[in-house]
């Protein structure tokens, strides 16, 4: 129940984002957009009866391509990497299991709040994520279970601000900040499964957070 109200939250979120791309004229529309960020995630963890699975926080590469469909409304085709490790958190017990790359690769549209060469932002998107550690299987408490990759679900919803420099506005600084969370069943292992039955791990999403700063440039035009 609680992870279909999630779907409809998010559902009626990026409708209200998308909903006013088709009305703009096409006289306004700009040109596409390439952008590069360095930043920093933090977030994500998942409950279990072996303990708590958690995520570290560690820095992130992402690139975006926009596309204009409207005046101050882009559909972007996101991707965002990040090197993490997991550990394992519960009963006095706290251990590293693995390294793990954390791939998020989603559609959002950005709405532009005002034109000029500074723009605030929102965005909102839906795609997936890739987990895959570096470890094929890990020993908890004298138990092997194996370590899966795997894709789940994915929305993201952030702000923004675009700082364009420059008379002829080709090149510009571009910060952000999102929030990225990823579906899963909770009958299920979201990393942990295999041997021993699995672990199930309590929830319905695990929440992961970042800033950036990056670099655009608008292509063309």
């Amino acid at each position: 129940m609680r992870s279909r109200l999630l779907q409809l939250v998010m559902s009626v979120l990026l409708l209200g984002l998308f909903s006013g791309m088709a009305v703009q004229e096409a006289a306004a529309v700009g040109t596409p957009e390439l952008s590069g960020s360095w930043g920093w995630m933090w977030g994500g963890s998942a409950s279990s009866r072996v303990g708590t699975f958690r995520l570290n926080s560690a820095a992130t590469y992402s690139g975006a391509l926009s596309i204009p469909v409207g005046a101050l409304n882009w559909t972007e085709a996101h991707y965002t990497y990040q090197g993490s490790s997991m550990t394992l958190d519960g009963s006095g017990l706290f251990r590293p299991l693995t390294d793990i790359g954390i791939h998020y690769m989603q559609l959002a549209g950005l709405r532009g709040l005002r034109q000029g060469p500074v723009m605030p932002y929102v965005l909102g998107g839906i795609g997936t994520t890739y987990y895959s550690p570096s470890e094929s299987f890990v020993d908890i408490n004298g138990t092997i279970y194996n370590l899966d990759s795997s894709w789940k679900l994915s929305f993201v919803l952030g702000a923004g601000l675009k700082v364009w420099l420059g008379e002829a506005e080709k090149v510009g600084l571009r910060l952000q900040f999102r929030a990225l969370p990823t579906l899963f069943n909770s009958s299920t292992g979201i990393w942990v499964g295999g041997g021993g039955g699995g672990v199930s791990v309590s929830g319905n999403a695990v929440w992961q957070f970042d800033v950036s700063a990056g670099v655009a440039i608008k292509l063309g035009g």
